[in-house]
This record gives C-alpha cells, structure tokens and sequence, in this order.
C-alpha cells in the first residue's frame, strides 16, 4: 500500500464514484431504456465523441491488463507495440470491420458470423463460448487485477473492492442499460485522462502494479512478441461482443468512423506517454510531498477505467444470452420481455461474477496465468473465424461450428499436456498464433467441403443498409 492519507485517497475515490454514479442515472432520465432498442443499443443515437470515449477508456482498461499479466513493467518497447497494435486496430475497424456489422445489421457477433438463417446453428455455439469467455475468464481477470489495485492504492480488503467493482457497473447496466452504460464509460474516460495525464507528468503513480506470477515477455522474439500484440488488438478492437454493439449504436457509418480514429488517437498518446510513464520500475524521482497525493488521483482513474470495461463487459453478456442463447431464440411476446430478459441476464451475470471472483481471490494472484492461457485457447479460434468471415462472407454454418468445437478441443488438450504454457510466454504466443492459423486454414477448408459451389461476396466497406435491427 502506499504512503499517505488513506483518508484522502478515500475521497479522491468516492469523488469518481459520484461523477460515474451522476451520469449513469443522468442518461437514465426520460425512460430511456424501456425499450429493447433503447436497452440493448441506445436507440442508436451514439456519437463519434461518446463512441471514442468509450472505446478508449475499455481499450485502456484491456491494454493495462495485457501489461500486468504478461509483465510487460519497463519495457517501453512492448507497451509501445501493445498502443501501436490497438491503435491500428482500431483503425481497421474504423475502415473494414465497423462498416461490414453496419451493413450486415446484426445484434450480436455470432449473428455476424453465422451467416445466413440456414446457417443459424452455429449461432449458440459460437455465443456459448463467447459467454464461457466472459464470464469465466474476461470479467474475473478484470475484477482481479482490480482488485489488487484498489488495494495497493487504497487499502481496502480484496473483497470489499470486488463488491465495489463488481455492483457499481452492474448497478447500472441491469437498470439504465446501453445508455447508461456510454453515460458511465464518458465519465470514467475523463477521469481516466486525467489520471494517466497526471502519472505522465509525475512520472510514477506510487505504487507497483505488478502481480505475482506474471508471465514474463522478456526474451521472447520480437516477431513473436509482434504477432501476438497484433492478435490481441485483432480480438480487442474488432471480434468482441461489445465492439459490435457499439458499432450498431452509432447514428452512422460517418460517424463511427470518426469516433474509431480519435479513439485510435487517444490511445496512442495515452499508452505512449501515461501508462509506459507510471509502470515502470525505477520511476524518474518524484516530490515526497507531492506523490502521496498525486497517486489517488491515478489510481481513481485507473479504477474508473476498469468499471467502464466491467460494465461493457455485463452489457456483452446480457445481450449475447437475450439474443443467441437456443432457450430464448424464440422471438419474445413484446417488446418489454426481451428488456426483461436482458435485465435478467444481466442479473445472473453479477450473481455468477461475485462467485466466481471470491474463488478466484482464495487462490491468489498465480490464477491469472491460467486465466490469460485460457483466454488464448477460447478467444484465438473465433479470431480466426472472424478474420475468415470478414473477407469471406459467405461461410457455411456447419462448417464454422466444426473448426470451433475442434480447435477448442485441441486447445484444452494442449493446455493440459503442456502445462509450460502457463509460464512460458513465447509457448503461450506461439500456441494462440497456431491456433488462429490452424482456424483459418479448417475453416476454408471446411465450407469449400461442404458447400463447394458457393463463392464468396465481395466486401462492400461503405454499405450501410437501413438502421440495424434489434
């Protein structure tokens, strides 16, 4: 923990936690989400400045994570290939991948990826192990990582921090739904700016954000390093529930792609300067008088980001289980009973994450390696599928259930015979890299055997047919 007024520091938080708290009942006013529309996609009305805000500040929230899990500390080449790669990312899905979601005006990425109706077997599938993916793995590292921060910062016990973390965004997401959601996420980018700008400026937040465990990237090739931070930000900023939700919310092609470049912008000068300056081990030397009172501030904004990618995260989950799940495929008697459902959802979710992190925090911070293998074997198949579908748009459905199921499988398998990819980052690298290759190759390969004299449709970048559907 660090040094200083812990009452300070409680207020500098609580200060976050009420500009959060105001604009996500602020975006609640005026019945705004009663409808399924309003609650899944907020009545598609999000501007580029709200979609930038939002994409940077989860986006940050991820990259810090990639940072602390794989212990990246001083390395300022990594953290500047991790910014370069989710910048980049951003950009092709600003140009290629943001206007293919429009066009195709589907609610939820496996919707995307299935195809046509024919094809819709495969949707449970894939959203069974994007839900697997979220629940299991991307919220618990989350609430982990947080965590340890909050306590590092703050002093506050591992689960009164969780509980913290874990109610305030699903607080939100279950009552207001998308809007207030991008309400939470504005607010927590700005305090997020001004956290990392002040680490910037100061050179040090005061304390460490290393784990014990930590995969280390030091010595790994830098061919190697580069594929897998161009895998990550493949996943982060293109194949992710809650980038095609974003996207179908946006008032229009025009817009969103702005809203992906000044995001892509923002990244790059955040990582670049903030993150790479207050991570690493031998900070530039700071005012003893000051830095006790300049940390808080970082630390708030570092936690403001990870309720902004929580609560993206409980959205992605809700709407996945209300549009996807075979149960609930069956269209809903009215409107209010599919907002139910994703209140619901939402719901169940926030029960299963409080569980699931208070068994994680028993184990102790050596979860998080498994947590990260995990999240390569599960995340790296559907990457590669999605990479397939987007230049490829006619995918056979079987085919796409097939290579998914297959890969896992081999994933889990290897998982388990070698257990030196828990700690060996390069085998971790290499592992997701083939099993992204080897999806791509089984994918095509698959639909050409099954469905063999159906070509391809050329990619239409600036299509954009009709408001999306919901």
């Amino acid at each position: 923990m660090m040094h200083g007024d812990p009452t300070y520091a409680v207020v500098i938080l609580l200060v976050m936690l009420a500009g959060i708290s105001l604009a996500g009942l602020r975006a609640m006013r005026g019945g705004r989400g009663k409808s399924s529309e309003d609650y899944f996609f907020g009545g598609h009305s999000l501007g580029w400045p709200g979609l930038a805000g939002s994409l940077f500040v989860t986006l940050l929230w991820c990259g810090l994570c990639i940072g602390v899990v794989t212990g990246l500390g001083s390395d300022r080449l990594a953290w500047s290939v991790l910014a370069i790669s989710l910048a980049a990312g951003l950009l092709v899905l600003g140009r290629i991948v943001g206007p293919q979601y429009l066009s195709h005006k589907s609610n939820t990425l496996p919707e995307f990826l299935g195809g046509t109706d024919s094809d819709a077997g495969a949707r449970p599938i894939v959203s069974g192990g994007l839900l697997a993916l979220t629940v299991l793995v991307r919220i618990p590292l989350s609430i982990v990582i947080g965590v340890r921060l909050m306590h590092a910062v703050f002093g506050w016990d591992f689960m009164t921090s969780a509980l913290l973390l874990i109610a305030v965004p699903g607080l939100f997401v279950v009552a207001g739904g998308f809007s207030s959601m991008v309400a939470v996420h504005e607010a927590a980018a700005v305090a997020t700016a001004l956290g990392f700008g002040i680490g910037a400026l100061t050179g040090s937040a005061g304390f460490s954000l290393e784990v014990a465990g930590a995969l280390g990237v030091q010595g790994v090739p830098w061919f190697m390093l580069l594929g897998g931070m161009l895998t990550l930000a493949l996943w982060l900023t293109c194949v992710d529930q809650g980038i095609v939700q974003r996207t179908l919310a946006s008032r229009g092609p025009d817009l969103f792609r702005r809203g992906a470049i000044a995001a892509s912008a923002a990244v790059l000068v955040a990582t670049g300067t903030a993150i790479v300056s207050f991570l690493v081990r031998e900070p530039v030397a700071n005012s003893a008088t000051l830095q006790p009172y300049l940390s808080p501030l970082v630390g708030a904004g570092i936690v403001a980001a990870g309720i902004a990618a929580l609560s993206m995260q409980f959205m992605s989950a809700a709407t996945l289980t209300t549009f996807d799940m075979p149960w609930w495929t069956r269209e809903p008697g009215d409107d209010a009973t599919r907002v139910l459902m994703g209140r619901l959802a939402t719901t169940v979710v926030v029960l299963v994450s409080i569980v699931v992190a208070s068994f994680l925090l028993v184990l102790g911070d050596g979860v998080i390696v498994w947590l990260l293998a995990l999240y390569g074997v599960l995340a790296g198949p559907v990457a590669g599928v999605a990479a397939v579908r987007y230049f490829w748009m006619r995918v056979h459905g079987r085919a796409i259930v097939s290579t998914l199921l297959l890969m896992w499988v081999l994933g889990l398998i290897a998982l388990i015979v070698r257990p030196a990819m828990m700690t060996d980052p390069a085998s971790l690298i290499w592992s997701v890299t083939v099993l992204v290759a080897a999806s791509v190759v089984v994918l095509i390969g698959a639909t050409r055997i099954l469905s063999p004299h159906v070509p391809a449709v050329p990619v239409t970048f600036e299509k954009r047919v009709g408001a999306p559907k919901v």
